[in-house]
């Protein structure tokens, strides 16, 4: 994991300090908008529809996916990947034990992660290190973990998952071989919130004709990871919409993407995207029409 740059300490503090500059796109999120979070409980409450949301909200579905690659090394055709994102893992208590159950019934080759660990965006980060400790002692001996961090977490959280047994990538990338055959796994800082990517760094050392799987917390970076010829993105953040209309019609991502690339597969020109609902909620412990879910993709050579 990297030192912190500059421009993350100093956004970090200014979080910390209640100090948000709205006019800047990616300083902007909604759960700086206390009001309408609250509004959005009120409203589940006046609709009767707050129990309902709350045991969606617990009813995690293990989602399996398999994606063909024509240029997949041979020697990964079969490779499984268990991605959980946006876990905000301190906001329902009961949720953990429901992942730590599912968990029991998975096989994968490789954990990743992909940021927004944390429920609330500023206060102690306690809960979520305390919590996450947990789920890595699950995770890590059955397999590598790697991840990234999201727009709620700050930068104590992934030297706590560090120390836990994760590795967390901010702007860095890992070589995963099988026989003679290799893949590499880039992770980018937040580019939602922090604005800390920097794919030429991520890259660093990256055959230009390698297979490479960007983990990056929100997929608005996906123009940018084409056209450096990335062959998949893995994101969440978007929540699938969390609270969506009959139809699994989102009303809002909070993201700067497309709808088509708001969740599960999706391709844009030469490079193929996943965008996961995520497993936990956001805002207010609640989902409608919109269940979270835990992810289990397979490669496949085409």
């Amino acid at each position: 994991m990297r030192e912190m740059s500059p421009k993350r300490a100093s956004k970090e503090h200014d979080h910390h300090m209640h100090f948000f500059n709205r006019k800047s796109p990616e300083m902007f999120q909604i759960m700086n908008l206390e009001w309408l979070v609250e509004a959005v409980k009120i409203g589940l409450k006046i609709t009767g529809m707050s129990k309902l949301a709350y045991r969606n909200a617990l009813n995690v579905q293990v989602v399996e996916h398999e994606i063909y690659f024509p240029e997949l090394p041979a020697a990964f055709d079969g490779y499984t990947i268990l991605l959980m994102t946006d876990l905000h893992i301190d906001g329902m208590p009961e949720l953990q034990q429901v992942i730590h159950d599912l968990l029991d019934n998975i096989s994968y080759d490789i954990c990743l992660l992909g940021g927004d660990y944390r429920f609330n965006v500023h206060g102690s980060t306690a809960p979520t290190t305390t919590a996450m400790a947990k789920l890595l002692e699950i995770l890590c001996p059955r397999s590598k973990v790697v991840g990234v961090l999201g727009n709620h977490d700050h930068y104590e959280i992934g030297q706590a998952m560090e120390s836990a047994g994760a590795q967390i990538l901010m702007n860095e990338n890992i070589t995963i071989s099988r026989g003679n055959d290799t893949i590499n796994i880039c992770g980018i800082d937040d580019c939602h919130y922090y604005g800390g990517q920097d794919l030429d760094q991520c890259l660093e050392g990256v055959n230009n004709d390698a297979f490479k799987i960007l983990l990056t917390h929100s997929p608005e970076i996906y123009r940018e990871a084409e056209e450096k010829k990335f062959n998949l993105l893995l994101a969440g953040h978007t929540h699938g919409g969390q609270l969506c209309l009959p139809g699994r019609f989102s009303i809002i991502f909070e993201a700067n993407i497309p709808r088509s690339l708001g969740y599960s597969n999706w391709k844009y020109k030469s490079m193929q995207g996943y965008t996961s609902c995520g497993t936990g909620s956001s805002g207010t412990p609640a989902r409608l029409n919109c269940p979270p879910e835990i992810a289990l993709l397979t490669l496949r050579k085409k």
